[in-house]
């Protein structure tokens, strides 16, 4: 008798364990659904830092639970969620090449550093920038052009300049000069940012980091500078400047 009791308080007791370990997977679950609404939230609200920084959390916590099968489609739908982080982060890096905001990309850079993907950022920030000045060029044009005469016509930039009207031609190349100042500002400005948290950052394991990006902005802005000249010396040798 004295054995049977034993056993079956250790059954209770093992029952118990084991409820207690699915009532805390489903306060998790229950957890994670607010969670997303509150991230969704912090998204919009351009906190992508401690919106980063939740799901991260959240991950590592439902590793704690891979063994139950009713969890596997919760961890794929945080990993959904990282994936089109990422993507909302890569938009707005690209908004920084025309706007940029300080408050907004200290959020998008230490964002990538909590994802590990520093670097990659700087990276992609330089083609951003190489990017928008063509893209600028291109659209500055477009729009002096007369579209009757270009019409389903697929254009170089230079074929563009040469089809200008001479009444456009100083309207256009201020537009360029304002498009391309504006750019090059932004340029400056992500410099400047990095350079004052390089002084006054006390976190030394970012020392690497600030480091790559100093190296890496010195070397882009010969390269951006580049590009503008190139695209400015293209207007001037191809539109008639004789008049």
């Amino acid at each position: 008798h004295l054995t049977t009791s034993s056993l079956e308080i250790l059954a209770a007791y093992r029952k118990r364990q084991i409820l207690q370990d699915l009532l805390e997977v489903l306060k998790f679950l229950q957890e994670l659904k607010s969670t997303n609404e509150k991230i969704e939230n912090l998204l919009k609200a351009g906190s992508y830092y401690e919106a980063i920084s939740l799901l991260l959390q959240n991950k590592n916590r439902s590793e704690k639970y891979s063994e139950y099968k009713c969890t596997e489609l919760f961890k794929q739908q945080l990993q959904d969620t990282i994936d089109s982080v990422e993507i909302a982060l890569d938009k707005s890096l690209n908004g920084i090449t025309t706007k940029f905001d300080a408050k907004l990309y200290s959020e998008l850079i230490n964002g990538y550093k909590l994802l590990g993907k520093a670097h990659l950022a700087m990276d992609q920030l330089h083609m951003n920038f190489i990017s928008t000045i063509h893209t600028s060029a291109f659209n500055v044009l477009k729009e002096n052009l007369d579209q009757t005469a270009i019409a389903d016509q697929k254009l170089l930039f230079e074929q563009m300049c040469e089809n200008l009207s001479l009444e456009q031609i100083t309207n256009c190349i201020t537009q360029l000069s304002k498009s391309f100042w504006r750019i090059l500002v932004c340029y400056y400005q992500v410099k400047m940012w990095h350079h004052n948290y390089k002084l006054y950052s006390q976190d030394d394991d970012n020392a690497f980091n600030d480091e790559y990006f100093q190296e890496k902005l010195k070397k882009g802005e010969l390269r951006i500078w580049t590009d503008v000249q190139a695209k400015i010396t293209i207007f001037i040798n191809s539109t008639k400047l004789s008049h």
